[in-house]
C-alpha cells in the first residue's frame, strides 16, 4: 500500500472517529486512519443540498406545467 500525504497540507490530517492526527491518503480522493482504520472516499456525492432540493422543484414545476 502507497501512502501518499495531501499536497497542500504537510501535516497528517485529524481522524474524526478517533480523534488522532494519524489520518492519510490511500489514492487522491480517499483517506484512512492508521489507527481506528476509519476510511472516506470523497470522490462520491455528498448529501443533497439546499440548492440540489430548489432544482428538483423548479424542475418539477416546469414538468407539471409543460404536461398539464
Amino acid at each position: 500500500m502507497q501512502i501518499l500525504y495531501p499536497q497542500d497540507d504537510p501535516h497528517r490530517l485529524e481522524c474524526p472517529h478517533c480523534g488522532l492526527r494519524t489520518v492519510v491518503t490511500r489514492t487522491q480522493h480517499h483517506y484512512i486512519c492508521l489507527n481506528c482504520r476509519w476510511e472516506r472516499n470523497v470522490s462520491r456525492g455528498g448529501p443533497p443540498t439546499m440548492g440540489d432540493f430548489l432544482l428538483f422543484i423548479v424542475t418539477l414545476f416546469l414538468v407539471v406545467w409543460i404536461l398539464g
